[in-house]
């Protein structure tokens, strides 16, 4: 009969240790996190939320269907869920496998997600959501807790290095066809917006120019969101801002006439006014211009 010697003793127990501190790692980072999304969900069902910068307000607004949190909430909730089963040991073996595995494929599909959001807010928004990123690093430190875990029980745990190339791929891969959504200053001044080469353009800044009409001016590829929403298909255009209204006026010879107007009479504006296009304009492709 084999005797078991001290040093196997002491080995075999801090494998146990180690074991322990992984599983209640796990069990509260899901808990925390759980907690954390049903407080934001609280929040934004009182018109409110634990992040309240402008970003953080943008960040969200593309959420469409109002879901991500519900999907968070849930994702975490199954997280808890088997980190319970697996510390206290509730279910069979093969039923804790199961849960185990699905867990693995689970936080892996959520972790090439928050590649994708990430990428999202970094190239295409140039903004930050503070309540995401809180998530995202949360769902990361995870993944390495469970990878270092199910590693030892050799669990599918390289699904997770998978993952993890897969969202750095994805997160560089959003730059590619990246769109900035580069906001218009915040300025009383009139703002021109501009592209490169477009002679009608040019041909506005020179006139506020020699008639000494303070503006600014904001290259089209920055703004081209707001051109698509406003369906605007060319250049110059002119937006002018007051605290309540808004007015946008399109080619060369009608930003013309209204700066000449605006030099001497100062027109009462609409909350929101469109000026009819008369010509005067290059198109965005600067492929034409008329």
């Amino acid at each position: 009969m084999n005797s078991v010697t001290s040093e196997e003793i002491l080995l075999y127990m801090g494998k146990i240790k180690r074991t322990v501190f992984l599983r209640s790692c796990l069990l509260l980072i899901s808990l925390f996190e759980f907690f954390l999304v049903l407080t934001e969900i609280f929040l934004n069902s009182k018109g409110t939320s634990l992040c309240t910068s402008q970003s953080c307000t943008l960040v969200h607004a593309f959420d469409v269907y109002g879901i991500l949190n519900w999907i968070g909430l849930l994702l975490f909730g199954f997280l808890f869920l088997t980190s319970c089963f697996d510390l206290t040991g509730f279910l069979t073996e093969n039923a804790l496998n199961f849960f185990l595995k699905l867990r693995i494929f689970t936080v892996s599909s959520a972790v090439l997600v928050e590649g994708y959001f990430i990428g999202i807010q970094t190239w295409y928004l140039g903004k930050f959501c503070r309540f995401c990123l809180i998530f995202a690093g949360l769902l990361f430190l995870f993944a390495v807790f469970d990878f270092i875990y199910q590693r030892k029980l050799n669990r599918f745990s390289l699904t997770y290095l998978k993952a993890f190339a897969g969202a750095l791929v994805i997160f560089t891969a959003t730059s590619i066809v990246k769109m900035p959504l580069t906001s218009l200053p915040e300025t009383d001044l009139p703002v021109v917006v501009y592209k490169k080469g477009c002679p009608h353009c040019r041909a506005v800044m020179d006139y506020a120019e020699r008639n000494g009409i303070k503006f600014l001016k904001v290259s089209a590829e920055n703004v081209m969101p707001l051109f698509h929403m406003l369906h605007l298909k060319g250049v110059p255009v002119l937006i002018h801002r007051t605290e309540t209204s808004c007015e946008i006026i399109s080619g060369e010879r009608e930003i013309k006439k209204w700066l000449k107007a605006m030099d001497f009479v100062r027109k009462t504006l609409l909350p929101f006014s469109f000026e009819p296009n008369e010509g005067g304009m290059c198109s965005l492709n600067g492929r034409e211009c008329r």
